[in-house]
């Protein structure tokens, strides 16, 4: 493997072992796991996956070893500083005693997404209704309460503009 590529990485790459064992790392792996290289190559991806998520691994281990490939995957990891955060993990398999992972932190995203999933979920039960309508005054989004004070499906408002509910407006 070419280490110069592993070292300038983007991502943190972790080089393993069949059983998970680390036999290289990248700068991007340190910093993201808040490990040195060496505590590093001392230790699996067991060390830095909460258990309930050993099974996925696993999983995707015995996936990537039949056919090759396998698809990206999001899991929790634990650093050394003990958060539970999140990654997403793209592995590859380079010999049958050979793994390499690529992974990058999306704790941020995650938590964004839940945040507007969250809040979505409290405007679409408002009684109240509620219109985001965008440049070309169609409808970006609504609401139940839009849907019912207007007595249109949520996919039949997202597909009309103010000018078909109202069209004297312009």
């Amino acid at each position: 493997i070419c280490k110069e590529c592993i070292e300038s990485a983007p991502y943190a790459v972790f080089v393993m072992d069949r059983l998970g064992y680390y036999s290289d790392v990248n700068v991007m792996a340190e910093h993201l796991s808040g490990y040195s290289r060496d505590e590093l190559l001392q230790m699996s991806i067991a060390d830095l996956v909460p258990k309930k998520d050993l099974v996925k691994v696993r999983k995707h281990f015995s996936q990537l070893e039949k056919d090759g490939i396998t698809k990206s995957t999001q899991m929790q990891y634990r650093p050394k500083n003990g958060e539970l955060r999140y990654w997403s993990v793209t592995p590859v398999k380079l010999s049958h005693e050979q793994f390499l992972a690529f992974a990058y932190d999306i704790t941020e995203q995650k938590k964004e997404r839940e945040t507007l999933l969250l809040k979505k979920f409290a405007l679409d039960r408002l009684n109240e209704a509620i219109f985001l309508i965008d440049q070309n005054s169609m409808f970006h989004y609504v609401n139940d309460g839009a849907c019912r004070a207007l007595g249109y499906t949520r996919e039949e408002l997202l597909k009309l503009g103010v000018v078909d509910i109202d069209p004297n407006c312009s």
